[in-house]
């Protein structure tokens, strides 16, 4: 009965058009019938709970029944965020002022509040002088959405700036994060992070379940919805696969800076991985958490949590056994 409820809240929420018109864009990338996509579509909603942005952005046409049953697809991570997740703790990662006072530790970085109640205006005129650089960012907005960084120096209007947060709900405001000089190298116009998935097991035991690389490739934000990239690492933190960003490009070297990325290791990996295993266990009550972590020269720092990880697998195209994580995460999680 669970599953039917959910299934018919997603048919009842799916946005058709843009189904189709997605469908139109697989058949004039690789052939095939539009209307047989659209269909293929429903079915794997129906059958596997992918939406069809799963089936778009880890590529179904390309896959057959029992590839497709390796996916973790929407309807089966949700059913992991609601058996693991206590939704009344939510708020501790949805809030990014209250996740950062309560993971102080592990963002090895400056930042204060503007939020009404918090740091006053001349509060936050003394952090900006101290640093050259800021990042602001809206307390519960996600996927790199309203954010942004300023350059202050000795010409900037710091009341005015001051208003304009605060008139744009912008009342997070961080020291910008100067990364590894090899992530520089990658490419030097965001900050490019690792998405770390872990779960808390019943033995108190914190388990990795996966690794993923993400890098920028126009802008400041390497979230792929942004137009940035993601791959993923092995057990050693070197990058297995290239790179692939929202329009099913896949990239061995970084467009931007030809650097390989096929092959490119990552900075103080068991560091993040240490990190980690201390981070979740702060908040037990939510035990299955996607943390995004920036590399400084000197470590790792936890850049936020979410409590409702995003899904992040190997398209088809680029994917050498055509198997998705699904049997990764049955390895550690029951559901």
């Amino acid at each position: 009965m669970e599953r039917i409820k959910y299934l018919v809240k997603k048919a009842c929420s799916w946005n058709y058009k843009d189904a189709f018109k997605q469908a139109k864009n697989i058949h004039e990338k690789r052939g095939g019938s539009t209307i047989g996509i659209f269909l293929d579509m429903i079915n794997c909603g129906i059958k596997y709970g992918a939406g069809y942005c799963d089936y778009v952005e880890f590529e179904f046409d390309l896959l057959n029944s029992s590839q497709r049953a390796t996916y973790l697809t929407s309807e089966l991570n949700n059913r992991i965020v609601r058996k693991y997740n206590d939704k009344a703790y939510w708020h501790l990662f949805n809030d990014k002022v209250k996740f950062n006072n309560l993971f102080k530790e592990y963002l090895k970085r400056d930042f204060i509040s503007i939020r009404d109640g918090d740091a006053t205006e001349e509060e936050f005129i003394k952090f900006c002088k101290k640093h050259e650089k800021i990042c602001a960012k809206p307390v519960d907005q996600s996927c790199g959405e309203g954010i942004i960084f300023v350059k202050t120096d000795k010409n900037t209007d710091f009341k005015k700036l001051y208003k304009q947060l605060k008139i744009n709900k912008q009342y997070l405001i961080e020291e910008y994060i100067k990364q590894h000089k090899d992530l520089n190298k990658l490419y030097p116009g965001s900050v490019n992070s690792v998405r770390v998935i872990s779960f808390l097991g019943d033995d108190e035991e914190v388990h990795i379940i996966r690794i993923v690389m993400k890098f920028g490739t126009t802008g400041e934000i390497d979230n792929h919805v942004a137009g940035g990239m993601y791959t993923f690492v092995d057990e050693n933190g070197v990058v297995l696969y290239p790179a692939a960003d929202d329009f099913g490009n896949a990239y061995e070297k970084h467009p931007v800076t030809g650097v390989n990325i096929v092959g490119f290791k990552i900075p103080h990996y068991e560091k993040i991985i240490d990190l980690i295993k201390k981070a979740s266990k702060v908040v037990p009550q939510v035990r299955y958490v996607g943390w995004d972590v920036a590399i400084g020269e000197d470590g790792p720092m936890i850049i936020e949590g979410n409590e409702y990880c995003g899904l992040f697998q190997n398209k088809a195209s680029i994917n050498p056994t055509k198997e998705g994580d699904l049997p990764i995460f049955r390895k550690y999680i029951k559901f």
